[in-house]
């Protein structure tokens, strides 16, 4: 009966109630700080169970220093960070490469879909924006360029009066 009791009041100690999720996993960090106790008393004492009063000095000295306590929780809440934090950027990487397949899935379909026609009307679409583009670099360059007031037409110099240029019948 006292056995039940202690582990009951372990339990109590690091859970403060049913959805204490960091004090159920101190909890199981504790059990295995017994087992792991256990087991090197039987190592060390070739094979023999540690008695009753050896595993209540070790459970004093473990879990009734508030201490020990603490750093059980705090160890809980990191562990359970950690494997949050591992499981969305899991998940992250998982729907990102998902992202991906689906991407690429859907250009090879396109790509798979297209006839020889098809690739003939993209190549001149590419020949006809690639003209485009060269034309328009080429004026524009030619009106970045300075002009030369000599041969301006509307240039004052170059006309006598201010009057507009008459056009010639």
């Amino acid at each position: 009966m006292k056995h039940s009791r202690n582990i009951v009041d372990v339990y109590n100690v690091l859970v403060h109630n049913d959805k204490d999720i960091a004090g159920m996993v101190a909890y199981a960090l504790y059990k295995r700080h017994k087992r792991t106790m256990i087991l090197s008393h039987k190592q060390a004492h070739g094979g023999s169970e540690p008695n009753r009063n050896t595993i209540n000095t070790w459970k004093t000295k473990t879990i009734e220093n508030e201490s020990r306590d603490t750093s059980l929780r705090i160890f809980a809440d990191i562990s359970i960070k950690q494997f949050l934090e591992n499981k969305c950027l899991s998940c992250s990487q998982n729907k990102n490469q998902q992202t991906l397949d689906a991407e690429t899935l859907t250009v090879k379909q396109i790509l798979e879909s297209l006839t020889p026609k098809h690739i003939v009307a993209i190549i001149a679409v590419i020949v006809t924006i690639a003209t485009s583009a060269f034309t328009f670099g080429k004026i524009f360059n030619e009106i970045k360029s300075p002009i030369d007031p000599k041969n301006n037409p509307l240039s004052k110099s170059n006309s006598q009066t201010n009057s507009p240029p008459s056009i010639s019948k």
